[in-house]
Protein backbone atom coordinates (compact mmCIF):
# COMPACT_ATOMS: atom_id res chain seq x y z
CA UNK A 1 0.00 0.00 0.00
CA UNK A 2 1.00 3.31 -0.77
CA UNK A 3 0.34 6.57 1.98
CA UNK A 4 0.34 9.43 -0.79
CA UNK A 5 2.81 12.44 1.14
CA UNK A 6 3.47 15.95 0.57
CA UNK A 7 5.95 15.43 -2.31
CA UNK A 8 3.89 12.85 -4.25
CA UNK A 9 0.67 14.78 -3.50
CA UNK A 10 2.28 18.16 -5.12
CA UNK A 11 3.29 16.01 -8.16
CA UNK A 12 0.00 14.68 -8.70
CA UNK A 13 -1.71 18.38 -8.29
CA UNK A 14 0.11 19.16 -12.20
CA UNK A 15 -2.07 17.56 -14.66
CA UNK A 16 0.46 14.87 -16.53
CA UNK A 17 -0.31 16.47 -19.90
CA UNK A 18 -2.40 19.71 -21.05
CA UNK A 19 -6.30 19.16 -20.23
CA UNK A 20 -8.30 19.28 -22.67
CA UNK A 21 -11.74 20.85 -22.32
CA UNK A 22 -13.56 20.64 -25.89
CA UNK A 23 -11.97 17.06 -26.93
CA UNK A 24 -13.97 14.99 -29.19
CA UNK A 25 -14.30 11.27 -30.46
CA UNK A 26 -12.10 12.42 -33.99
CA UNK A 27 -9.45 14.02 -31.92
CA UNK A 28 -9.54 11.04 -29.67
CA UNK A 29 -9.49 8.17 -32.15
CA UNK A 30 -6.47 10.29 -33.73
CA UNK A 31 -4.58 9.65 -30.75
CA UNK A 32 -4.19 5.83 -31.96
CA UNK A 33 -4.42 4.48 -28.70
CA UNK A 34 -6.79 1.92 -26.93
CA UNK A 35 -8.23 3.68 -23.62
CA UNK A 36 -8.37 3.38 -19.38
CA UNK A 37 -10.84 6.12 -18.31
CA UNK A 38 -10.61 6.94 -14.95
CA UNK A 39 -13.54 8.61 -12.79
CA UNK A 40 -17.35 8.73 -13.42
CA UNK A 41 -17.69 11.73 -15.93
CA UNK A 42 -14.64 11.03 -17.59
CA UNK A 43 -16.82 7.50 -18.25
CA UNK A 44 -19.85 8.78 -18.95
CA UNK A 45 -18.09 11.59 -21.31
CA UNK A 46 -16.87 8.05 -23.48
CA UNK A 47 -20.37 6.48 -23.16
CA UNK A 48 -22.40 9.22 -24.36
CA UNK A 49 -20.20 9.70 -27.12
CA UNK A 50 -19.77 5.73 -28.32
CA UNK A 51 -15.97 5.79 -27.63
CA UNK A 52 -14.51 3.00 -26.92
CA UNK A 53 -12.35 1.65 -23.80
CA UNK A 54 -11.13 -1.06 -22.43
CA UNK A 55 -11.23 -0.29 -18.76
CA UNK A 56 -13.00 2.45 -16.47
CA UNK A 57 -12.69 2.86 -13.05
CA UNK A 58 -15.33 5.15 -11.26
CA UNK A 59 -16.06 5.51 -7.33
CA UNK A 60 -20.28 7.05 -8.35
CA UNK A 61 -18.71 10.25 -6.87
CA UNK A 62 -17.43 13.64 -7.89
CA UNK A 63 -16.11 16.12 -5.47
CA UNK A 64 -16.82 13.63 -2.85
CA UNK A 65 -21.08 14.16 -3.71
CA UNK A 66 -22.62 10.84 -4.89
CA UNK A 67 -23.35 11.77 -9.15
CA UNK A 68 -27.05 11.59 -10.07
CA UNK A 69 -29.02 8.50 -10.67
CA UNK A 70 -28.97 9.32 -14.63
CA UNK A 71 -25.00 9.43 -14.58
CA UNK A 72 -24.89 5.99 -12.48
CA UNK A 73 -27.21 4.57 -15.08
CA UNK A 74 -25.66 6.00 -18.47
CA UNK A 75 -21.97 4.54 -16.86
CA UNK A 76 -23.75 1.61 -15.35
CA UNK A 77 -24.64 0.32 -19.37
CA UNK A 78 -20.67 -0.48 -20.05
CA UNK A 79 -21.25 -2.89 -17.65
CA UNK A 80 -22.33 -5.69 -20.59
CA UNK A 81 -19.24 -7.46 -21.36
CA UNK A 82 -16.99 -6.60 -19.35
CA UNK A 83 -15.43 -8.06 -15.53
CA UNK A 84 -16.97 -6.46 -12.85
CA UNK A 85 -14.99 -5.98 -10.14
CA UNK A 86 -15.37 -4.18 -6.77
CA UNK A 87 -12.10 -2.88 -5.21
CA UNK A 88 -10.92 -0.62 -1.99
CA UNK A 89 -9.12 1.99 -2.08
CA UNK A 90 -8.90 4.79 0.60
CA UNK A 91 -8.80 8.27 0.66
CA UNK A 92 -4.83 9.04 -0.07
CA UNK A 93 -3.92 6.02 -0.73
CA UNK A 94 -2.91 3.12 -3.80
CA UNK A 95 -4.25 -0.10 -2.06
CA UNK A 96 -2.49 -3.16 -2.54
CA UNK A 97 -5.44 -4.75 -3.67
CA UNK A 98 -5.67 -1.99 -6.59
CA UNK A 99 -1.76 -2.41 -7.79
CA UNK A 100 -3.20 -6.51 -7.65
CA UNK A 101 -6.00 -5.52 -9.64
CA UNK A 102 -3.84 -3.85 -12.49
CA UNK A 103 -1.10 -6.58 -12.51
CA UNK A 104 -4.40 -9.31 -12.91
CA UNK A 105 -5.40 -7.20 -15.75
CA UNK A 106 -2.22 -6.69 -17.85
CA UNK A 107 -1.64 -10.34 -17.50
CA UNK A 108 -5.26 -11.21 -19.25
CA UNK A 109 -6.51 -8.19 -20.55
CA UNK A 110 -10.09 -8.38 -19.99
CA UNK A 111 -12.33 -5.44 -20.66
CA UNK A 112 -12.95 -4.38 -16.81
CA UNK A 113 -15.68 -1.93 -15.33
CA UNK A 114 -13.99 -1.30 -11.68
CA UNK A 115 -16.33 -0.02 -8.83
CA UNK A 116 -14.29 1.58 -6.16
CA UNK A 117 -14.87 2.10 -2.68
CA UNK A 118 -13.45 4.99 -1.23
CA UNK A 119 -11.03 7.20 -3.64
CA UNK A 120 -10.47 6.19 -7.45
CA UNK A 121 -8.43 9.19 -8.33
CA UNK A 122 -5.28 7.19 -7.49
CA UNK A 123 -6.07 4.09 -9.03
CA UNK A 124 -4.88 5.86 -12.20
CA UNK A 125 -1.16 4.95 -10.91
CA UNK A 126 -0.83 1.73 -10.99
CA UNK A 127 -1.82 1.68 -14.54
CA UNK A 128 0.42 4.32 -15.44
CA UNK A 129 3.12 2.12 -14.18
CA UNK A 130 1.59 -1.44 -15.81
CA UNK A 131 -0.49 -0.42 -18.56
CA UNK A 132 1.62 -1.15 -22.16
CA UNK A 133 2.18 1.49 -24.26
CA UNK A 134 -0.54 1.57 -26.66
CA UNK A 135 -2.53 2.73 -24.04
CA UNK A 136 -3.53 6.14 -22.66
CA UNK A 137 -5.01 6.88 -19.79
CA UNK A 138 -7.70 9.41 -19.42
CA UNK A 139 -8.93 11.41 -16.50
CA UNK A 140 -10.52 14.55 -15.19
CA UNK A 141 -9.56 17.77 -13.34
CA UNK A 142 -12.35 19.85 -12.41
CA UNK A 143 -13.18 23.06 -14.43
CA UNK A 144 -9.95 22.03 -16.78
CA UNK A 145 -11.59 19.20 -18.72
CA UNK A 146 -9.88 15.87 -19.02
CA UNK A 147 -6.16 14.90 -19.28
CA UNK A 148 -5.41 12.24 -21.54
CA UNK A 149 -1.76 11.13 -21.16
CA UNK A 150 -0.48 8.81 -23.64
CA UNK A 151 1.47 5.49 -21.24
CA UNK A 152 5.54 5.66 -22.37
CA UNK A 153 8.26 3.65 -20.39
CA UNK A 154 9.61 7.20 -18.99
CA UNK A 155 6.58 8.10 -17.43
CA UNK A 156 6.68 4.67 -16.31
CA UNK A 157 10.01 5.36 -15.06
CA UNK A 158 9.36 8.55 -13.78
CA UNK A 159 6.04 6.86 -11.82
CA UNK A 160 7.90 4.32 -10.76
CA UNK A 161 10.35 6.32 -8.27
CA UNK A 162 7.75 8.75 -7.61
CA UNK A 163 5.98 5.94 -6.25
CA UNK A 164 7.89 3.08 -4.91
CA UNK A 165 5.53 1.09 -3.31
CA UNK A 166 3.84 -0.09 -6.82
CA UNK A 167 6.80 -2.26 -7.24
CA UNK A 168 6.13 -4.01 -4.13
Amino acid sequence: MIVINDDQRRFLKRPFSEPVKDIDKKALEKMNCKFIVVGDYSTQFFVENGIEFDVCVVDYKTERRDISEQSKKVINTTMKNRKVLKIHNPKGVVSDEAISMVREWVEHGDKMFVIVEGEDDLVALPFFAYAPEDYCVVYGIKNKGMVVKKVSAPFKEEIMQRFKGLMS
